[in-house]
């Protein structure tokens, strides 16, 4: 039996548009929103390594706003 859905392949997204460079702070908001979003959701949306993916993405840019070094993941 064949998946519902074909796998995801890691492209670029048609919708993705590179332009001038984007603050840390508006980006770290915009992450922000995307934690809500993903915690507004049922349970299984995402899997626990993706929501930890986004964690990570968010202390970088947290580190990268406020100029405090980021120390390694021990």
């Amino acid at each position: 039996m064949q998946p519902a859905y074909p796998p995801l392949a890691i492209s670029p997204s048609p919708l993705y548009r590179h332009s001038e460079p984007v603050p840390p702070s508006e980006a770290e908001d915009a992450c922000d929103k995307v934690l809500r979003f993903v915690d507004s959701q049922p349970q299984g949306f995402i899997t626990n390594a993706e929501r930890e993916a986004l964690m990570q993405i968010k202390y970088a840019l947290f580190h990268a706003v406020t100029g405090v070094p980021r120390e390694p993941k021990r």
